[in-house]
């Protein structure tokens, strides 16, 4: 069995190898990001992916936040192509070396491919400079710069190989530092929107990454090999969908409830994994979307739940109405799911706990209007449901609090 091993180690930095045959025509060549994990634990970024691909890589790993430019850096390149020079004898036909990295490791194979003979490069979310005074803006990553850093934008005498940079467009900062790379004839900026700095969240896997090589290999168009991966990829709906609950709840049940949704298994997961998405019931009620408050109640029901035939009660919240007899109190099922006493109904304006021996009038009254109404006790206070879960009486209620009937 292959193990990850280290090849070499300084004061700045570590480099550790995969190599399952040395016999190979692809070599990946890659660099951690900022704060990397690989610093202790003994692997290197991408370490998952050439295990399950069982593909040659060769991880640089820096010890410090350093963007691999600090002292050592010319003598851990050069034990990379020691690595390399090896596997060339070994090899029986020409290899190719690609680099791949992420943010500060992003950065770090574009500086070094020239010095270390890529082939081409794979660059997530890279910085082209944390030196303000070269971008004339202020980085989220300034506080790591350092007076070896000044003037540490690539040029394009630095690479003269394909280098396909992967960005979010939507957020400014990542678009900014990806067009600032573009005045290097060789790159090419793959947008990847809603992606977020880790762009991998919406392109990982073996699967993917393989034809994303094999894109890269093949000199085939790599934005529509990204847009099919997304396309297919659970982690990138998955990601999409929470963005529309985040800042476009709006859309949220459409998206949630789309055929790329159902698919994917990202409807699945989020409705099992997320109770912000039965949270996004009580906002859109709140708002005054009761349409789009009920197609989501309804995408969130179990699907093997069937609803008797009665007109049920639906909170603001997004959860129904329950009744305990012996304590005579009120609650909120969870989820749809009743956890204590019984289901409150309304029928011909009358509310009732739909109990094992059948039907039972509870002694409220009700204030209906349009198409919500009031429950109301004998001193004049109104039931009133809260978004913890509670739910008790109150001297009034905001107009968006009242109760619906659900059918």
């Amino acid at each position: 069995m292959t193990d990850t091993i280290t090849e070499f180690e300084n004061s700045g930095y570590i480099v550790r190898s995969f190599i399952p045959d040395e016999v190979a025509d692809i070599v990946i060549v890659s660099f951690t990001g900022v704060g990397a994990p690989e610093r202790q634990n003994g692997s290197f970024f991408g370490e998952p992916l050439a295990k399950a691909l069982n593909m040659p890589f060769i991880g640089l790993i820096a010890k410090s936040d350093s963007w691999y430019l600090e002292d050592g850096i010319d003598d851990a390149i050069g034990a990379i192509k020691v690595i390399l020079d090896r596997i060339r004898r070994n090899a029986a036909s020409f290899i190719q070396v690609i680099g791949y990295g992420i943010s500060m490791g992003g950065f770090g194979v574009i500086k070094h491919s020239k010095a270390l003979g890529l082939d081409a490069l794979l660059s997530l979310a890279p910085q082209w400079s944390i030196d303000s005074s070269e971008t004339g803006r202020k980085s989220s990553f300034s506080g790591y710069y350092q007076h070896y850093m000044q003037h540490m934008g690539p040029r394009a005498s630095d690479v003269a190989i394909p280098s396909y940079i992967f960005y979010d467009p939507r957020l400014d900062e990542e678009r900014a530092e990806a067009e600032s790379f573009s005045q290097i004839p060789t790159v090419v900026l793959v947008p990847v929107a809603h992606a977020g700095h880790m762009v991998t969240n919406s392109l990982k896997g073996s699967k993917n990454f393989q034809e994303l090589l094999n894109a890269v290999l093949r000199g085939e168009d790599i934005l529509s090999t990204t847009k099919i991966i997304r396309n297919k990829s659970k982690e990138n709906v998955y990601n999409i969908i929470l963005k529309c609950l985040e800042k476009k709840i709006d859309f949220f049940p459409l998206a949630l409830s789309s055929k790329r949704s159902e698919s994917t298994g990202a409807k699945e997961f989020i409705v099992a994994n997320h109770k912000e998405a039965w949270r996004a019931i009580a906002t859109l009620f709140e708002r005054g979307q009761k349409s789009s408050a009920f197609k989501l109640a309804h995408i969130l029901a179990p699907r093997d739940l069937l609803f008797p035939s009665f007109t049920k009660i639906l909170a603001w919240t997004g959860e129904f109405i329950v009744y305990n007899p012996l304590e005579k109190t009120f609650s909120q099922t969870e989820h749809h799911h009743i956890t204590q006493g019984e289901l409150v109904v309304v029928i011909n304006g009358s509310i009732y706990s739909l109990s094992a021996t059948g039907l039972m009038k509870l002694p409220y009254s009700t204030e209906f209007s349009e198409d919500s109404f009031v429950i109301r006790a004998a001193d004049g206070k109104a039931l009133s449901a809260r978004e913890n879960g509670k739910i008790g009486f109150t001297e009034w209620v905001a107009r968006w609090e009242k109760f619906t009937t659900f059918d």
